[in-house]
């Protein structure tokens, strides 16, 4: 069985700890942390090795899982690569594009599994909607959470709008030909609001959203296509789809309504979304099998090049008001 430690045992590090510890597919040798204190009271609630340092943990495991903040991502990567360790890195996977393309380019030519933390590619909602993405020709999503001091020492793209980059490149196909961006700084130093526009080859676009300084938490997504019409709310795990064509099927009910003054109907479902599944889990569990198979996991290092290459040009071509 795989021996995975994990650097980094705030937020999410503990869930990614704790979980790896419940889990049947992995070994948590243990857990590592600047913060002693911390590191000690996980370790005894988990029952695992409190490492004392980042050398002796390489020196015990096969591979770790990295949640510490966005600037440790690189020397933390590097060194566990220099080790020969498989790494599962939370998003964003460096806080410069170039250290990300040396951290990728070098993990590659050592066969290690480098992998990101993307977590709504497991969504059971956007799992469940993806076999009836077609043609999409628009999307629009929308990220807001409310104020916290987690993640702030990055810009709201690399911290919320990443996910839904990552989202678009995988609903499009593509990568887009341009973007044009919006934001503003409220609370913290960079900004906590901003608005992206992605514009793809055929007139498809994407319009995201995200800030960090709202009162209610908001995960949705909407993909409109020919003939129909998706809405995920990523956060209640629902997806209804509204399409002119039948799409009944073993699973799949759906119901019509008439459409205006004609006699064509739209046809409407709520997809069936499993409501046993942790997202996270479901990632850690990749990446495991990636490194037990050889299988690719589902956002490898050099994918993930690409939504950290499209969040730095949106962060370069950002508009702000004039306050």
């Amino acid at each position: 069985m795989l021996r995975l430690a994990v650097v980094g045992v705030g937020h999410l590090g503990w869930f990614h700890a704790s979980l790896v510890k419940g889990s049947n597919f992995a070994e948590l040798a243990g857990v590592f942390d600047i913060d002693t204190h911390r590191c000690n009271d996980v370790a005894r609630r988990l029952g695992v090795s409190a490492y004392e340092s980042l050398d002796t943990l390489l020196s015990d495991v096969d591979a770790v899982i990295i949640a510490t903040p966005t600037g440790t991502h690189f020397d933390i990567g590097m060194a566990a690569v220099r080790a020969g360790k498989h790494i599962l890195m939370e998003k964003p996977l460096t806080d410069s594009y170039e250290k990300a393309v040396h951290l990728v380019e070098k993990a590659e030519s050592c066969n290690l599994v480098l992998a990101l933390g993307y977590t709504e590619r497991f969504n059971p909602a956007y799992r469940s909607a993806k076999p009836f993405i077609k043609e999409p020709a628009y999307m629009e999503s929308e990220r807001l959470t409310p104020p916290s001091e987690r993640g702030t020492d990055v810009s709201v793209i690399l911290d919320l709008m990443i996910h839904d980059i990552d989202l678009a490149l995988d609903i499009f196909g593509c990568e887009p030909l341009s973007v044009s961006s919006y934001g503003v700084n409220v609370v913290y130093e960079k900004d906590d609001i901003s608005s992206a526009t992605l514009f793809f080859t055929g007139d498809r676009i994407a319009k995201l959203t995200a800030s960090r300084v709202s009162l209610k938490p908001t995960r949705k997504l909407h993909i409109f296509q020919s003939e129909s019409y998706l809405s995920l709310d990523l956060a209640k795990r629902s997806v209804n789809l509204a399409s002119l064509r039948d799409i009944s099927s073993p699973g799949v009910e759906c119901h019509s309504i008439p459409f205006g003054k004609t006699n064509r109907k739209i046809f409407v479902s709520n997809l069936p979304v499993p409501d046993d599944v942790n997202p996270l889990l479901e990632e850690i569990r990749d990446f495991v099998a990636a490194v037990e198979t050889g299988k690719k996991p589902a956002v490898s290092g050099r994918e993930a090049l690409r939504s950290l290459k499209i969040s730095f040009e949106i962060i370069s071509n950002i508009q702000r008001p004039k306050l």
